[in-house]
């Protein structure tokens, strides 16, 4: 089965400091294949604390060809309709300055002002394939405070990954009770899972510095889903789930702009938050079961042409069938009246020789006067 397992870790640009406290992780599933067939797409947005060092900020992707045109920096599409989708993403109302020629835009909001950071993805994203069995992209992202925006102390930054890894995190499975019953319904399972030690390479987890591995604080995942799929069954009790605002993510999700107008999108929310006493937990796994309702058409007409020939058959067959019994019929009749025939109808020979022994016996016989 086909499972996404993902790692995050920090490296120093050029120093030993790292963020070690924990992170607030944003993941958002986008399951939706417009009408052009395109596939889902999965962000992440990271908020973290600003330790007035440059940091590289890396993310394992189990996909050995990941394609560097497959990430997005997703600043430009937070800062659309006049950062309502920003609000939406935080859930309360804030204001956001950006600053010509500068990478950072200032966000106030009531629980915390931090800086959003535009990634330049050509110059500060790097891709190595072919490690560690998947691919490592590396984000050069500078400090706030070393380019002298001291308002706030934290960081966030948030990316789409698009493309095949994607693409393929759904397993299709199949309905143990009939095949038939598979021909209009399909389960996918989604198995989602970061910095999960047990299951990535040995090799990996040797790779993440000491005391450099994300920590998460708070964790908010969404799944998207078309309100035609039924969620089933998740690992993780399920907080919220409300019909998507499509007027409002049209311009920040390209999928939703090549759905049908009368569609809708149904947004799955869980939350969850560190309650451990160091305030923070090292992974976090999701997984979801999916439902939908559909037809295989290729299927229903292979059973319809099938059908149709062993109809054909079957009224040919039938149609021989009485000139068959015809036959047998006149052949039984001809049969039986010829057997009739042999022993009604005496024979020459035994007429001649009965006429003979008659007349003799006739002449023998004395005649009385």
């Amino acid at each position: 089965m086909n499972r996404l397992d993902f790692a995050f870790w920090f490296d120093s640009a050029g120093t030993k400091e790292c963020p070690l406290n924990p992170v607030e992780l944003h993941v958002n599933v986008w399951k939706l294949a417009g009408d052009k067939g395109q596939c889902s797409c999965i962000d992440f947005g990271i908020l973290y604390n600003d330790v007035h060092a440059p940091q590289v900020l890396n993310l394992y992707v189990p996909d050995v060809g990941f394609a560097k045109e497959d990430f997005v920096d997703l600043f430009s599409s937070l800062s659309k309709r006049n950062w309502k989708v920003c609000e939406a993403v935080f859930n309360e109302r804030l204001a956001v300055n950006v600053e010509p020629r500068t990478k950072f835009g200032f966000v106030t909001k009531a629980s915390g002002n931090f800086y959003i950071y535009n990634i330049d993805v050509e110059n500060n994203v790097s891709v190595v394939n072919n490690v560690f069995g998947g691919s490592r992209i590396s984000i050069k992202i500078p400090s706030a405070h070393a380019n002298g925006k001291k308002d706030a102390d934290k960081i966030y930054v948030r990316f789409r990954l698009t493309g095949k890894a994607v693409c393929t995190c759904f397993h299709q499975d199949k309905l143990a009770s009939s095949k038939w019953q598979n021909w209009t319904s399909s389960i996918e399972l989604f198995d989602f899972r970061v910095n999960q030690v047990r299951t990535l390479s040995p090799s990996l987890v040797e790779e993440i510095p000491e005391g450099c591995q994300v920590e998460i604080s708070t964790v908010q995942f969404f799944l998207m889903c078309n309100s035609t799929e039924e969620l089933i069954l998740s690992k993780n009790v399920q907080e919220n789930a409300r019909i998507l605002e499509k007027d409002l993510w049209i311009d920040y999700c390209p999928n939703i702009k090549e759905m049908r107008d009368d569609s809708l999108v149904i947004a799955y929310q869980w939350r969850k938050v560190a309650k451990n006493e160091a305030g923070w937990m090292n992974d976090f796994s999701m997984f979801a079961k999916i439902k939908s309702e559909h037809l295989d058409w290729v299927k229903i007409l292979q059973v319809t042409i099938f059908t149709m020939v062993l109809g054909i058959l079957a009224s040919y067959f039938a149609s021989l069938l009485p000139s068959c019994v015809k036959q047998d019929t006149q052949r039984s009749q001809g049969a039986d009246l010829q057997r009739l025939g042999v022993l009604s109808v005496p024979s020459v020979s035994q007429s001649h020789s009965g006429k003979s022994s008659d007349d003799k016996s006739l002449a023998s016989t004395p005649i009385n006067p």
